[in-house]
């Protein structure tokens, strides 16, 4: 398994979905296994996918937070890509 992957899943800093379920909608802390992107919902885990989409049934997100990041979509998935800083020497 190369470096850059764990096989655990690890919270994306100062990131948060807001998610639809039946009517309602609520802030959910962003998760990444894999590079793919998922919230945490109850004890569980739902991936992001693009549309808005999940892989749970009628739970859909409106909106992504990724302060210290951003997201491209990998086939049906959606993945982290890390903001990296550039440094200007003068």
């Amino acid at each position: 398994m190369p470096a850059e992957y764990s096989n655990t899943f690890e919270p994306v800093t100062n990131s948060h979905a807001m998610i639809q379920s039946k009517g309602l909608y609520n802030l959910h802390p962003i998760y990444t296994y894999d590079s793919l992107l998922y919230v945490k919902i109850g004890t569980g885990y739902v991936r992001l996918r693009p549309d808005n989409r999940t892989s749970k049934d009628n739970v859909f997100w409106n909106e992504l937070n990724l302060m210290a990041a951003s997201y491209a979509t990998q086939g049906v998935d959606l993945v982290l890509v890390p903001r990296t800083m550039s440094v200007v020497k003068k």
